[in-house]
């Protein structure tokens, strides 16, 4: 029985120890390279070195091709493999020149000799050997046998005749090619992504979103939607017309039959989007493959599409609307020039917030792209304008150029970069813009809701429009908690900052006095990092218009006009209550309190739990069980073993007892709680 018990013990640690999936950095993998290190290491010998962005999907496609590279080449000593992760190596590949990723540069004795782009793993083994070959002086072009007899020429007089002709029309196509292609920098030493004169389908393929655009002789294929009709994609001429072009699209998803009423609004939509922007539409019951790979989970799904970008539509579904988000999107990568005349009009704008980008004459084409990929990414959500102005900029106190702020009225918040190269983190530049492109106090609608509940403590105000005079009362106090709640968050942060930078002083001073360069050097390089807060944003709904959702929600008003409900959605929790058990009131006051009386150690603030806690965990765990089927079931029957394996046990016992008990005879005297009884 123990056998039997260690046996299903073991069994169910395998199935969770297999279930953890194993990274690159479980295996030996090619070093590591920092600016600090980069002369130690590339001065000498031959590095062939991958400059990539752990948030670039292009990278992630090539890092198995890159894995397997090195794993063949590793016991080469002629070449070495290093990476250089762009996002925490910044200077560094700004200093290579680096312009797009992956970079795979191939350096000699610290000299750049070539760079190229992701490709096939045949294509690179035959690269990289021909450039060792070259390096050593031994062309791979010139290859012999032993006898002294040319191996290419042995090859080409077996041939007959017609394949010979074949592969010398071949070769002769290649060469033409490689002289254009190199005719317009393709694989210069300088590093930079090249400019292809006309761009293929399968040069697209490659560097999606990146290549220039092939020049149009068509009139109509230069047009987007010249019929002003939906077009029906599949997986190739998705690829071909979407993916593979910087084309902007506006997709619908779909699987079953589409509502008429839907439908109609559709054609509508294409209508009015004709000659400005292609509408597509896909259906899934067919396109299985295509719309797991887009990434849509249910359907209908409304998605915008730019280079290799994508967002998801989360809006209302009326003509109007989406109009109005085509109208934004058309505009989206192509973003307003402002002056400093234009800033009155941005910063008193209490309906939205405008993100403004400060550049220069030495803003790059790496710093507009990452400008390029924020404005597909919060497409018809925020309004993103850029400018050049010197006096803007001053009046704006940037710091660096380039630089990104959040503008509305009463509110200005700088993209947090302690170098200008940081404001290319994809990653960290869209969580920054979700996070501030709610003005100080926004109006809940469906539109919004989903972003602005998201990650963070909201304080929805809900009101009774129909009583102007406290609506306007409320709304005012609203705004002015607002503004008290960004000076502490300010002032929290700014003394946070202080005292890691005097951190950091610390360290550099006491390295210097013990006269060791090396940990001087370390800590010269320590990076600042904020404590990351949970976001408050204060927002307000029309109680009337809503009244069944927020009764639903949050229950009764009980007969209030006007109160205060703080949300908490990551946790399932609201507080309608303040200290004192009554209503919160939309007071500076009352909501300051209740907040700190939130975050205190001992909250005297009790939390109710949001309705829709228990569904959702109900939903995650589902989801969860069908993600993971395999783990799941076995899971469950090793459970159910040990189950089984103890029931068995546990009623071998009791009937054990049980016939001790049953086998001993009633006596005239008893055992009692006193002790024996006659």
């Amino acid at each position: 029985m123990k056998l039997l018990t260690w046996t299903v013990l073991l069994s169910v640690l395998f199935v969770f120890v297999a279930a953890v999936p194993v990274t690159e950095n479980s295996e030996e993998a090619p070093i590591e390279l920092t600016l600090e290190n980069w002369k130690t290491h590339v001065s000498e010998g031959v590095w062939w070195i991958k400059f990539f962005s752990p948030y670039c999907h292009h990278c992630k496609a090539f890092a198995p091709t890159w894995t397997k590279l090195h794993k063949e080449f590793k016991d080469n000593k002629d070449v070495h493999f290093a990476n250089v992760n762009c996002v925490t190596q910044g200077d560094l590949c700004s200093q290579e020149d680096i312009m797009a990723y992956p970079a795979i540069n191939l350096y000699n004795d610290a000299k750049l000799l070539d760079s190229q782009r992701s490709n096939t793993g045949d294509y690179f083994k035959k690269y990289i050997t021909k450039k060792l070959g070259e390096i050593k002086g031994e062309p791979a072009s010139e290859k012999k046998t032993e006898d002294g007899e040319n191996t290419d020429e042995k090859k080409d007089g077996e041939k007959k005749d017609g394949e010979k002709k074949d592969d010398e029309k071949k070769d002769g196509e290649k060469k033409v090619e490689e002289k254009k292609v190199d005719s317009d920098n393709t694989a210069t030493a300088t590093g930079k992504f090249p400019k292809f004169p006309a761009s293929t389908d399968e040069v697209n393929q490659k560097y999606p979103g990146v290549a220039e655009p092939a020049e149009k002789t068509d009139k109509e294929s230069t047009v987007p939607n010249p019929n002003g009709k939906p077009v029906e994609l599949d997986l190739k001429t998705f690829n071909k017309r979407v993916t593979s072009t910087r084309d902007s699209w506006f997709i619908q998803f779909y699987s079953g039959e589409v509502p008429r009423d839907f439908q109609a609004t559709w054609k509508e939509v294409a209508i009015s989007a004709q000659n400005k922007l292609n509408i597509g539409q896909v259906n899934c019951d067919v396109e299985v493959k295509l719309c797991k790979e887009a990434g849509v989970t249910e359907t209908p799904m409304l998605k915008f599409f730019a280079s290799s970008f994508q967002s998801e539509y989360q809006g209302l579904r009326g003509v109007g609307d989406l109009v109005q988000f085509l109208e934004r999107a058309i505009g989206a990568r192509n973003p307003k020039e402002v002056t400093v005349a234009d800033y009155d009009k941005l910063f008193k704008s209490e309906d939205e917030v405008t993100f403004i980008y400060l550049y220069d004459k030495a803003t790059s084409k790496e710093d507009f792209q990452a400008l390029e990929k924020l404005a597909v990414a919060t497409v018809g959500t925020v309004n993103i304008v850029k400018s050049k102005d010197e006096k803007l900029v001053k009046k704006l106190k940037a710091e660096h150029l380039p630089a990104l702020i959040a503008l509305s009225a009463g509110k200005s918040v700088p993209f947090p970069a302690q170098a200008s190269y940081e404001i290319r983190d994809h990653n960290r530049l869209i969580e920054w813009a979700h996070e501030n492109r709610f003005p100080l106090v926004s109006e809940l609608t469906p539109f919004n809701s989903k972003d602005l509940f998201k990650d963070r403590l909201v304080v929805l105000a809900i009101l009774d429009p129909r009583d102007e005079g406290d609506t306007k009362a409320a709304l005012k106090e609203l705004k002015t908690a607002a503004r008290e709640l960004q000076k502490i968050e300010q002032r929290e942060s700014h003394e946070e900052l202080e005292e890691l930078r005097k951190k950091k002083q610390l360290k550099i001073d006491e390295a210097k006095d013990k006269g060791d360069k090396n940990a001087e050097e370390e800590a010269s390089h320590i990076r600042i990092e904020l404590t990351k807060r949970q976001k408050i944003s204060i927002a307000w709904i029309d109680g009337v218009f809503w009244e069944r959702w927020v009764k639903e929600r949050y229950g009764d008003n009980e007969g209030h006009k006007s109160r205060i409900v703080i949300n908490d959605e990551s946790t399932g929790r609201f507080w309608d209550r303040n200290w004192g058990n009554g209503i919160i009131i939309p007071s500076r006051a009352q909501i300051l309190e209740t907040i700190e009386e939130i975050y205190s150690k001992h909250p005297r603030v009790k939390a109710t739990q949001l309705r829709w806690k228990m569904s959702l965990l109900t939903k995650q765990g589902r989801n969860y069980i069908l993600e993971h089927l395999m783990l799941t079931t076995l899971s469950f029957l090793a459970v159910l073993l040990l189950v089984v394996t103890y029931r068995r046990r546990i009623m071998g016992t009791l009937s054990t007892l049980l016939r001790e008990r049953g086998s001993s005879s009633p006596t005239s005297s008893s055992e009692g709680l006193l002790g024996k009884q006659d």
